[in-house]
């Protein structure tokens, strides 16, 4: 604790830090060398007097009145100390506050493997260095994890110490991803896209619409026509998300608007739906969610999780059934929506746009604003 006396009256400051008795030097009030986080602590307490120091000359030079109160208030003094693994706690936390469950689970996903993997609560973010970072991709590797896996957790790592920098948690001067290059872990680069022979045919297949199938097939179309709206979008689509013949939302992912006109495939399907799930215009257009049970994002996120997976065994079904060329999946159709238009030669620019690629800095960078008529008239390419 820093203690703040002015006359009879006392206040303290606590800095965060704890020390044992043989840790700690009374007679100097400094840490001793057997601490390990001597020199972090000492620099904590300089920083913190000289502060506090020049805030009292300040308040002196302007014959203002000073009391303790006016400096414990000042953001100069208040601590910033967390280990990793509490600050992984208070960003999971502020994620799940504000319904960014799926970002939250990954998260959750990347602490878990750090703590495996250094096996202490107690890691500090001083102590992760080039030689940490290669502890830990080793540690993925050994067990099996992918080359995306490997390149996800550890990119969600930095992403943690980079927010940690900036709220002042982690020193600059320690940043340990200078030198270890996350590009080493390269991400496997599969063909997620399927031909519009292909889409032709998905869309054709004779399906019994009483069974789950029958869905899973309206989804991918949904997908495919509606801009390569991803699934957990499609989920939360509302009947008043349906304005002039067009559809308007916000991506989840995001939080970029999104909208683009109904195509008549599009439209063949919302049409088919109206009649089954429409009561109001707060209600789901599609029978993924309900919006009398699934109130809680924890209770709306765990749905989509759960319909995803059998959509996504029932779309694979439909592939083999008309031996196509790749897997299916949810996410084949927006690749595929992307993948026919640029054959098709419409601007990467514009189908960003479309995509909702806010926050993809190579996107960004050539991204221009287009008129909606402008993705309208490239969207046409779909029905060709």
């Amino acid at each position: 604790m820093i203690r703040l006396s002015k006359l009879k009256s006392r206040k303290y400051i606590s800095t965060g830090f704890t020390a044992k008795p043989n840790q700690w030097n009374s007679e100097k009030e400094i840490p001793r060398s057997n601490h390990p986080e001597q020199n972090f602590i000492q620099a904590y307490i300089s920083k913190v007097k000289f502060d506090l120091t020049h805030k009292i000359a300040e308040y002196k030079s302007q014959n203002k009145p000073l009391t303790i109160e006016a400096l414990i208030i000042s953001e100069d003094t208040k601590p910033r100390y967390m280990t990793v693994f509490e600050y992984f706690d208070k960003v999971i936390s502020e994620m799940t506050s504000i319904s960014k469950i799926g970002n939250g689970k990954v998260y959750k996903e990347a602490m878990s493997s750090l703590l495996q993997c250094f096996s202490t609560k107690q890691l500090e973010f001083c102590d992760i260095d080039y030689a940490a970072l290669n502890k830990y991709a080793n540690f993925l590797i050994k067990r099996g994890s992918s080359s995306n896996t490997i390149n996800l957790r550890i990119r969600t790592f930095r992403a943690l110490y980079n927010r940690a920098i900036n709220e002042g948690y982690a020193d600059a001067n320690h940043y340990p991803f200078k030198k270890f290059k996350i590009s080493q872990f390269k991400t496997e680069s599969h063909p997620r896209a399927v031909s519009i022979e292909e889409i032709r045919k998905i869309e054709n297949i004779e399906l019994d619409e009483n069974l789950s199938i029958f869905k899973s097939r309206h989804y991918f179309m949904v997908s495919y026509y509606g801009a390569g709206i991803n699934f957990s979008d499609i989920a939360k689509l509302k009947w008043k998300n349906i304005i002039n013949n067009r559809i308007e939302y916000v991506r989840s992912k995001t939080g970029k608007k999104i909208t683009f006109t109904i195509l008549a495939p599009l439209q063949k399907i919302i049409d088919y739906w109206k009649s089954k799930t429409f009561d109001t215009n707060e209600d789901y257009i599609f029978p993924i969610l309900d919006r009398k049970i699934h109130k809680t994002a924890s209770q709306i996120n765990n749905r989509i999780h759960k319909v995803i997976t059998f959509t996504n065994r029932d779309l694979k079904e439909i592939g083999d059934s008309i031996k196509c060329s790749i897997p299916l999946t949810t996410y084949v159709a927006r690749h595929s929506f992307a993948t026919v238009l640029m054959r098709n030669k419409v601007s990467s620019r514009i189908i960003g746009d479309i995509l909702g690629h806010h926050d993809e800095k190579t996107t960004e960078i050539y991204l221009a604003k287009f008129d909606h008529h402008v993705y309208d008239d490239a969207m046409q390419n779909l029905c060709l």
